[in-house]
């Protein structure tokens, strides 16, 4: 996967004088049957989180609260993003490299994920990261 690979979404929304709803659908915006939730909350500010790839997983990532700064990086280009709006949220493939940063003190980061928790799909080192993207 490359960083071409990487898509921001929009959510539709809908706002009225009670205030505003955002949608994000299986199948229209998030292209995989969900196996896993979870959210970082609590992160000092300016923290960097993350700092990993996965060889299988795909992540859908909303900002619920906040704003963090999205780094991306498939081995030979990266790419910088602030998800920093509940109806924003950007899709990342697996064998994409991500490090987060939390803005804000009160930051909350959604994750919605294809897998579940496996140690042996993550890729922690940078290095071995960069060679298992020669294969």
């Amino acid at each position: 996967m490359k960083i071409e690979d990487i898509i921001f979404y929009e959510s539709k929304t809908f706002t009225d004088e009670d205030g505003s709803l955002s949608v994000f659908e299986r199948n229209s915006d998030i292209p995989f049957e969900i196996q896993r939730i979870f959210y970082v909350y609590g992160a000092p500010e300016n923290v960097v989180r993350g700092k990993h790839a996965h060889k299988e997983t795909k992540q859908f990532f909303i900002c619920l609260k906040g704003s963090c700064e999205m780094l991306f990086d498939d081995g030979e280009n990266k790419k910088k993003f602030t998800l920093n709006s509940c109806n924003k949220a950007v899709l990342v493939p697996e064998g994409i490299w991500g490090e987060e940063t939390y803005l804000e003190k009160d930051t909350i980061l959604l994750v919605l994920c294809n897998t579940k928790y496996d140690d042996g799909d993550y890729l922690k080192d940078y290095n071995e990261f960069v060679e298992w993207k020669k294969y």
